[in-house]
């Protein structure tokens, strides 16, 4: 029987997570960070991802981009979070898009991965106050 590791704490487990940066208009990446891609001299077109799942899953979805299945693709949008005017504090994605004609704002997380208490309830505020809009955050638990 095989040792699991475990971690204790979100800063546990994104210490031993693995990012990269990543163009996306060539699909080139590396670990450090770069101001033009190496492999197709675009600039800005650089975005970094805190873990190999969520890269992963990143070039699934711009492949979907691609092929016209889902439309609108952006990567890390940020949503303030505001409670009766007052801004409690601000949810980042991992992803945002239309899917037919529906906004997907997903959260990935790789396997066996808690989800820890500060997302949660981030989480569970953003979809109370997107709720009317008939906005929930998706988690996708990659393989």
């Amino acid at each position: 029987m095989a040792f699991k590791k475990r971690w204790t704490s979100k800063r546990d487990a994104m210490g031993s997570a693995i990012g990269c940066h990543a163009c996306i208009s060539c699909r080139y990446h590396q670990p450090s960070t770069f101001d033009a891609c190496p492999s197709c001299k675009a600039k800005d077109t650089r975005v970094y991802f805190p873990s190999r799942a969520e890269h992963v899953r990143a070039a699934h979805l711009l492949l979907q981009r691609d092929l016209g299945k889902i439309s609108r693709l952006e990567f890390h949008p940020r949503f303030d979070l505001v409670v009766d005017g007052v801004k409690v504090t601000t949810y980042v994605a991992d992803a945002q898009y239309y899917r037919d004609g529906k906004l997907v704002i997903e959260d990935t997380k790789p396997p066996g991965e808690f989800i820890d208490k500060t997302a949660e309830l981030k989480i569970s505020l953003f979809n109370a106050l997107f709720a009317k809009h008939n906005t929930a955050v998706t988690i996708y638990r990659s393989t």
